[in-house]
């Protein structure tokens, strides 16, 4: 690709619609999901080619298969290094420590845009209260520790440990979020 930053894509994007291809995890995978957002967003076209993973879509742009490809931080520094792939933005809000030198889409020219890639811990609704309380108490004090902290930096990750409640509220805003995003983009 001849473009060196975010705002170089979304002009050859908006000189040549429908002609830049972008590697996706498969359909309805994060990879797919968030470029879909930075399209919608960006007011672009792109070209998805769904693959069978991220393994494969990263070969899929190394290769030379599709132009673009959103994928996790940590998966991709090293082809970085060797210069094989560039990153041109982080997705999230705020820049990465492990990349503080690459800007967020959001400074890059898409205002707005935030999305990460998060894990969560779930049981079943029938588990008791007390239980709950007792699994989110553990592993909050795991996610504080400085080990922890410390380790999942190092893979680009940010330990969170919110409260089952507020955990409840973003997983439903994730679900209206991509469900908006789903009926208006028609996916």
């Amino acid at each position: 690709m001849p473009v060196l930053s975010v705002r170089e894509l979304l002009a050859l994007a908006r000189k040549r619609p429908g002609e830049i291809l972008y590697a996706s995890a498969g359909v309805g995978s994060n990879i797919h999901m968030t470029t879909e957002l930075f399209k919608y967003m960006a007011k672009i076209n792109l070209v998805q080619v769904p693959y069978k993973g991220g393994g494969p879509a990263t070969i899929g742009l190394l290769s030379g298969e599709v132009q673009v490809l959103i994928t996790s931080i940590m998966g991709s520094i090293p082809h970085m290094r060797t210069g094989r792939m560039r990153g041109l933005a982080v997705t999230t809000k705020q820049r990465s420590p492990v990349l503080p030198d690459l800007p967020t889409i959001d400074e890059a020219g898409v205002p707005g845009y935030d999305k990460a890639g998060w894990y969560g811990l779930f049981a079943p609704a029938a588990v008791p209260e007390p239980i709950i309380t007792h699994v989110y108490k553990a592993m909050a004090t795991v996610l504080k520790n400085p080990d922890t902290v410390k380790r999942l930096a190092t893979e680009g990750a940010v330990a969170v440990g919110n409260p089952p409640e507020e955990f409840g509220a973003f997983v439903r805003s994730e679900i209206t979020e991509w469900t908006k995003l789903i009926i208006d983009m028609k996916l």
